[in-house]
């Protein structure tokens, strides 16, 4: 995942680049290779840690 955002980066730094953009050493050291915004930080994480009662038998045994 990471190489796909290091090329996505570069493209869009060329392409800056290309239209006089200017930017420093210290813009580029900013930026990060890895693609967060679709991750969520801590995860989806269960809050009910009870199981699920037994299921109900319908009818009397044989």
């Amino acid at each position: 995942m990471s190489s796909s955002c290091s090329v996505d980066q570069t493209r869009a730094l060329h392409a800056l680049k290309s239209a006089g953009t200017p930017f420093s050493n210290a813009d580029l050291a900013f930026l990060s290779p890895y693609c967060t915004g679709n991750l969520k930080r801590f995860g989806n994480y269960p809050t009910v840690l009870v199981p699920d009662p037994p299921p109900v038998e319908r009818g009397l045994p044989a």
